[in-house]
């Protein structure tokens, strides 16, 4: 960029969101029709799959009135950001479980797949063990399956959310002599051009009281500690889940779900994200939900139970390992991911072009007017809708490289250059794009940005090929 020769304070802001989840609503939340509890509580008898979402199909194997499988076959379901964003429909879903007795043992086998999707897992069930090992892979980061932590929006910890991903994981559970349930999972995700990552699950399930905690890492080394704390209390189910990232991501959610009522199922979610790259960087949000279940049976709490079958253990069991596997692995693939190396994602992002151009530019201007040097480098959207900048990079006199669009990070697109032209040289034209300017945004077809000594913010548009001052910018 050649020297030829925006306005207003850019500021965070709280949202509180109010949200009545009716049935035929619910889905769309991430929560499938009649099994809202599975957003409330750690471990459910929920099908993981579904469990009679409007228009689903369910048909069952049964050996002299012995049930050894099912096939479900679910229509499609949009999903819903916070905010009311939806980012992807998951496509109709096929989904699989058989099971089969073998002597003391019970081998079982399930199977779900949507385009995008897939997962696989097979358990072998043995006195009071389970083992389970499942495989799957993902076109981004946000499992189609409804699970803990559905909450959370794929962009929360990067702006690359879309990104395939391959796993494989292995748990164990064990019943006790304590009246619960240990657990353990441990997963490997697998994605192009990025560090192998890992997760590893520990957990609980008593009379009244589960308890999860998980740990990511990213070619070890930490990325998320994950915590999820429910309790039954009466017809009261109580959840507390927390995400907590080395970043300083934060995500929190306390729920409060009522399962008394003859009509119906009621809840209440009070949920707090806070990301410092964002700059709307707090929200918080109140959500109300009902869900009414025609014909089919309430979701109730897993937990260990006293006088209950060893199979209705083990099936408890296996239960348990998909739920704690199918909310880690998505999770951990998601605050992991981006691009390149394990390097903490620590690019800003904003909601508008013009927003991340103001503040870079309005940042180091002041620096480059006492140097009388120009400083450029490029405005990128993520692919979560969001924009970044690169820079700022150290330029001459008189001019500046930004770097041009191959020098923004993988899975973005470069969307306009910045610069700033120094300080006040009375032998440049440094309140204007040069004619260089303006060639370069007209090579690359991109937008331009200029800080100027006396502190205009500019913007040339590339499409209309107009000039437009949108405010102002620090100069010292």
């Amino acid at each position: 960029m050649m020297n030829q020769p925006v306005f207003g304070a850019l500021t965070g802001s709280i949202v509180l969101a109010l949200a009545g989840i009716a049935p035929q609503t619910a889905a769309a939340a991430g929560c499938q029709v009649q099994t809202c509890l599975s957003s409330a509580t750690l471990l459910n008898t929920a099908n993981v799959v579904g469990s009679g979402a409007v228009g689903s199909g369910i048909f069952t194997f049964t050996d002299q009135g012995r049930l050894l499988g099912s096939l479900q076959i679910q229509p499609s379901v949009p999903l819903e950001l916070a905010g009311g964003t939806i980012v992807q429909a998951a496509s109709p879903t096929l989904g699989l479980t058989l099971n089969r007795q073998l002597g003391s043992r019970e081998l079982n086998f399930s199977s779900r797949r949507a385009t995008g999707y897939a997962n696989r897992s097979v358990g072998l069930s043995f006195g009071d063990v389970s083992l389970q090992f499942s495989s799957g892979q993902s076109d981004n980061h946000y499992a189609s399956t409804p699970s803990l932590f559905t909450g959370v929006a794929p962009n929360l910890f990067h702006g690359n959310i879309e990104q395939r991903y391959q796993y494989n994981s292995f748990g164990a559970a064990m019943s006790t002599g304590a009246n619960f349930d240990l657990l353990a999972v441990s997963g490997k995700i697998a994605s192009d051009n990025v560090d192998d990552r890992s997760v590893q699950a520990f957990g609980f399930a008593g009379d009244n009281l589960s308890v999860l905690w998980f740990q990511a890492a990213r070619d070890r080394q930490t990325t998320l500690n994950g915590l999820a704390v429910n309790t039954l209390l009466g017809d009261w189910l109580l959840g507390y889940e927390e995400l907590h990232s080395t970043t300083d991501i934060r995500y929190q959610r306390f729920s409060s779900v009522f399962t008394g009522s003859t009509y119906g199922v009621f809840g209440l979610a009070l949920e707090r994200v806070q990301n410092p790259l964002y700059t709307d960087a707090t929200e918080q949000r109140v959500m109300l939900t009902f869900s009414r279940s025609f014909g089919g049976q309430q979701p109730v709490f897993s937990v260990k139970r006293r006088r209950v079958t060893k199979r209705a253990e083990r099936s408890r069991r296996n239960r348990n390992l998909a739920i704690v596997a199918l909310a880690a692995i998505p999770v951990a693939a998601l605050a992991s991911g981006g691009g390149g190396t394990a390097a903490a994602d620590t690019s800003q992002r904003f909601s508008t072009q013009d927003q991340v151009a103001f503040s870079v530019i309005n940042t180091i201007n002041p620096t480059s007017v006492a140097e009388n040097r120009e400083y450029g480098g490029m405005v990128y959207r993520n692919s979560d809708g969001s924009f970044g900048a690169t820079g700022p990079i150290r330029g001459e006199l008189a001019n500046v490289d930004p770097g041009g669009p191959s020098s923004v990070p993988g899975d973005t697109q470069a969307t306009a250059s910045w610069h700033t032209h120094g300080g006040n040289d009375p032998h440049f034209l440094n309140e204007e794009f040069s004619s260089a300017d303006l060639s370069y945004s007209k090579f690359f077809s991109i937008d331009g940005y200029l800080g100027t000594p006396f502190g205009k913010f500019l913007l040339y548009d590339v499409n209309s090929n107009v000039v437009t001052q949108l405010g102002t910018v620090a100069t010292q």
